[in-house]
């Protein structure tokens, strides 16, 4: 059995809300520490930048991750 197929509407909720946080506010956060980090001048030498940076990545792939269970659930309630 998928396991997406377990996903009761209260968590298919969840999931909606934490896309939107996480695209809405986290993306602005680490965007301004970037921002910060590079007005800091020599990115090589500060380790906010770097944070910043791996931040961003592990952001944008929790985003992925959650846009892709979000449209398979909704991909498996039109097919029934």
């Amino acid at each position: 059995m998928n396991k997406l197929a377990t996903i009761t509407a209260d968590k298919y909720d969840t999931l909606v809300k934490r896309l939107d946080y996480c695209k809405n506010v986290l993306r602005l956060e680490i965007a301004e520490k970037i921002q910060t980090a590079i007005k800091e001048g020599d990115l090589g030498e500060i380790s906010s930048y770097s944070d910043a940076k791996k931040a961003h990545i592990i952001l944008e792939r929790e985003i992925m991750e959650l846009e892709y269970c979000i449209n398979q659930f909704e991909a498996m309630k039109k097919a029934e």
